[in-house]
C-alpha cells in the first residue's frame, strides 16, 4: 500500500510539474517530468500486491483522481513560482472554485478532508 501511494503521489507531482514546465515553454524538462510520470505509473503494476482487477482499479483509479485533487494545483504552482493558493480560470475545476466563493483556506481543507477519507476508505475496505 505504502509502495502504491507513493508511486501514485510521484506520478501526480510530475504531471504537475510537467504540465508547469510545458506552460514555462520549458519543454526538454516538461518531457523529462512526463517521462516520469508514466514510468511511476508503470511501475504501479510491478508493484501493486496480486490481487483483482477491480481492487487495482478502485485502488488506484481512486487513489490518483484523490491525490491529484489534492496536489495538482500546489504542486503546479510551486513549480511556476507562483502563489500556491492561486485559482486559475481555465480548467472546469478552478472554474467551480471560483464560482462558489469559496476562500482558499475552505478549499484547502475541504481537499484535506477528501484525500483523508479516502485513504481511510481504502486501507479499512482492502486491508493493505
Amino acid at each position: 500500500m505504502i509502495t502504491t501511494f507513493i508511486l501514485i503521489l510521484m506520478a501526480v507531482i510530475f504531471d504537475a510539474a510537467a504540465d508547469a514546465e510545458r506552460d514555462e515553454e520549458n519543454k526538454p524538462l516538461s518531457h523529462v517530468f512526463e517521462a516520469l510520470s508514466i514510468l511511476s505509473f508503470l511501475m504501479l503494476v510491478f508493484v501493486y500486491p496480486g490481487r483483482t482487477a477491480q481492487d487495482f482499479f478502485v485502488t488506484v483509479f481512486g487513489m490518483y483522481v484523490v491525490q491529484r485533487f489534492m496536489l495538482f494545483d500546489m504542486c503546479y504552482n510551486a513549480v511556476r513560482g507562483i502563489e500556491l493558493d492561486y485559482i486559475g480560470n481555465t480548467s472546469f475545476v478552478d472554474r467551480f472554485w471560483r464560482w462558489t466563493h469559496f476562500p482558499y483556506f475552505g478549499i484547502f481543507w475541504i481537499r484535506v478532508i477528501v484525500w483523508i477519507g479516502y485513504t481511510i476508505g481504502v486501507l479499512v475496505n482492502y486491508k493493505m
